[in-house]
């Protein structure tokens, strides 16, 4: 019989969970504490992937191709001889963008990860090349003015059935924040990085042995990248806005909602088809467009209205839109 890990949610005594998964990477969650039967949640990082811009990552990819190719003659004799076997192909391609060296930066990034946990956890670091000792030195100096309550703790959105693990939360002058560290550049995939925090800090801590969930008490309207970019020896901390953050998740629920869609759903054979029904009958896609209401409402009592008819799904970030709205119509009061 297997011992039973006793959870303790308020120190950084968090157990490195062995979360389940099934053949696609997905964590395997108790829908419900006291379940007996696990069920697949989707991972953080594939829910808040539904809207990226792969554009620039598909032409980086390509680059890295070329470039392994380039170098590697053998790789070219293998494509004339593939003889157009996707498969064979595919292979060639992955093999030339690891020669490349284009899961380098991925590779440092993961054990950097590593190192900033164990030094979190107190436990020993092995000895270190200058250029990441000093990654390590810059990340013990930009941390200390935060307690680190949690580190690599598991967790669950039940509404979305999304699991994942943020790298941890801290406390800093009487709030905690969940935080991620990010070794490369954070620029081009800041959205997505909103999204990912966002969710986040809308989810509850999971305990695999007894499907437990426990609040963690984190802000949901900011959150903090750790910037560690790799060798510079550098380090910073970046506030993240969560509210814009969350209205980009719902946005990734919509996308998510919409390709489930059907040839059924979306297509009628000959003239004399049936028509579609009316859009108006159908479930609403669970987008939030309170903000564009509340951002639309031309008086206080419009804005009254409006909260009336949504308390059900009011949030602290409709209340922040409110005040701004309110602010904004007291400066452009007509007036007489």
């Amino acid at each position: 019989m297997t011992a039973t890990t006793t959870v303790n949610w308020d120190t950084l005594t968090d157990p490195r969970q062995q979360i389940e998964r099934d053949s696609y990477g997905r964590p395997l969650i108790y829908p419900t504490p006291g379940a007996t039967k696990k069920i697949a949640y989707t991972r953080c990082t594939t829910y808040v992937d539904a809207t990226e811009d792969k554009w620039r990552l598909s032409l980086w990819s390509q680059r890295m191709v070329a470039l392994g190719l380039a170098a590697r003659p053998d790789y070219l004799l293998a494509v004339t001889t593939a003889d157009g076997d996707k498969q064979k192909l595919d292979d060639i391609c992955e093999q030339a963008k690891e020669f490349a060296q284009a899961t380098a930066a991925a590779t440092i990034g993961t054990a950097l990860h590593a190192l900033t946990e164990r030094l979190d956890r107190g436990e020993e670091l092995p000895f270190l090349n200058p250029p990441y000792a000093a990654d390590i030195a810059a990340y013990k100096h930009v941390m200390a003015p935060l307690k680190i309550v949690h580190r690599e703790a598991f967790t669950v959105l039940d509404k979305l059935k999304v699991g994942g693990t943020p790298d941890g939360i801290a406390e800093y002058r009487g709030e905690r924040f969940i935080f991620d560290i990010k070794t490369g550049d954070i620029e081009w995939a800041i959205s997505k990085i909103a999204r990912q925090l966002a969710l986040y800090s809308r989810s509850e801590l999971y305990n695999h042995e007894t499907g437990e969930r426990t609040p963690h008490g984190a802000s949901t309207k900011r959150g903090l990248i750790v910037h560690l970019p790799a060798a510079t020896g550098t380090a910073k901390l970046v506030w993240v806005d969560l509210l814009k953050g969350w209205h980009g998740v719902q946005l990734c629920t919509a996308v998510r909602e919409h390709r489930t869609l059907k040839t059924a759903d979306l297509a009628r054979e000959g003239l004399d088809a049936d028509p579609f029904p009316d859009p108006t009958v159908l479930n609403p896609m669970p987008v939030d467009n309170l903000m564009s209401a509340i951002s639309g409402a031309s008086s206080r009592d419009h804005l009254v209205d409006i909260w009336r008819k949504n308390q059900d799904r009011w949030g602290p970030g409709h209340q922040t839109a409110v005040v701004a709205r309110l602010q904004w119509l007291d400066t452009h009061r007509p007036t007489s």
